[in-house]
Parts: C-alpha cells; sequence; structure tokens
C-alpha cells in the first residue's frame, strides 16, 4: 500500500543490512577504501568501530561479497552470543572445513591451523570478518589474538572485528590492529543525500519531504 502510494518499487528505509540499499555517503565510502585497503595490502588485521545502527555491519557485508568474487578465501561470521568453541564451530562451517560442528574445541583448532596453513603455502590469502564482537564471550577475543600469532606467512591472513566503540575488545586488540576504522551517525547533509538517494534508488521520482 506504502509503496503504491509513494511510487515506490521497494522499500527504501529498512532496518537491516542489505547491500541492494547501500548508500554512498562519503564517509560510508572512506570507510569502504579502508576496508579494501586491509584486504589489498594483506594487512594482518582490522578493527571497526562505531555506534549502533551506523553500518558497520551493511559494510562487512559489501565487503564479504566482493571477497567472494576474488580469488581469496572468505568468512563472514556474527559473533554475537558466541562462546569460543561455538565461534570456533561457526568458522569451520563458513569455511567448510571436514568438522562436526559437537567436535571438541581442539579438533576445530587443529583443522583451522591446517586450514590457514595450506593457504599461506598455495599464495592463497583468508579473510576473517567477525561482525558484533562486542556482544561475544571474551575468550573470543583470545581466540582472535591466537589467530594473529599464527605462523602464517605475512599477508596469507587478514582478521577484521567490528565492535561498538565502548567494547573492550576493541582496545584489547588495538595494540595488533594495523588501522582501525571508525564510522560515525550521519550529520544533516548525510542524512538528506541518504533518504534522496535511497527513494531514487526505490523508484521515486519526487521528493516528499521538506528540507
Amino acid at each position: 500500500m506504502y509503496e503504491e502510494y509513494w511510487g515506490l518499487s521497494g522499500l527504501p528505509f529498512r532496518n537491516e543490512a542489505d547491500g541492494e540499499w547501500f548508500c554512498k555517503t562519503p564517509g560510508y565510502e572512506e570507510a569502504l577504501a579502508r576496508l579494501f585497503y586491509l584486504v589489498e595490502q594483506r594487512r594482518r588485521c582490522g578493527l571497526l568501530s562505531g555506534p549502533a545502527g551506523t553500518g558497520k555491519s551493511l559494510l562487512l557485508k559489501i565487503l564479504f561479497t566482493e571477497l567472494q568474487r576474488s580469488q581469496r578465501q572468505a568468512a563472514f561470521i556474527n559473533a554475537a552470543g558466541l562462546s569460543r568453541q561455538e565461534l570456533l564451530a561457526e568458522l569451520c562451517d563458513a569455511l567448510l572445513l571436514p568438522t562436526e560442528p559437537t567436535a571438541p574445541p581442539l579438533v576445530h583448532w587443529r583443522c583451522l591451523k591446517d586450514y590457514l596453513s595450506g593457504n599461506s603455502v598455495a599464495h592463497m590469502q583468508t579473510v576473517l570478518l567477525f561482525d558484533q564482537f562486542e556482544r561475544a564471550d571474551h575468550e573470543c577475543v583470545l581466540l582472535i589474538e591466537h589467530f594473529l600469532h599464527l605462523d602464517v606467512a605475512t599477508g596469507g591472513l587478514t582478521v577484521i572485528v567490528a565492535a561498538r566503540p565502548e567494547a573492550s575488545a576493541l582496545s584489547e586488540l588495538a595494540d595488533v590492529a594495523d588501522l582501525r576504522i571508525e564510522v560515525s551517525p550521519l550529520d544533516r547533509s548525510g542524512t538528506t543525500v541518504y533518504i534522496a538517494e535511497l527513494l531514487e534508488q526505490a523508484g521515486s521520482n519526487r521528493h516528499p519531504f521538506e528540507p
């Protein structure tokens, strides 16, 4: 009903991370460029921070989609509520490794180590993306540190962690991070661009809002 009334082909404003409705504001474009820099320069670790609702999940999903089209191996994990064991199992599943979800953590860990080492020998970059890390168990932070200290050739592994600015995980990983990318809420100008662009993408040929 709303779409027909406003002459839209889709719903422009959604509370979900959907790359189809990505709005290229200057802030988002800069953040995305820095994420690609981390991957293309084969950096070991990047941190993506920003308040709730600023688009961190969307940026990671856009990056993940592009990685799937490349020659790299990539995994995207929503870490919210996960324990260390669950995170290991989710990683093995995302990378299609031959392990059972109920296998002991040590089995998952060894399988992941062998996988990363094999990719490194084959000069294949592996990129691990972790979202909502502020809601993961603290032991997951230690797991990320273990990944970053693996004996994997330089450039063989890139880990990107997204969390809210106040997350303890960000401060704990700061010493091993190559780059911290901050996403800020939209200002008035950015909000204007956001509304206009998404309305246009949704098929609107008019601007229903006053300035």
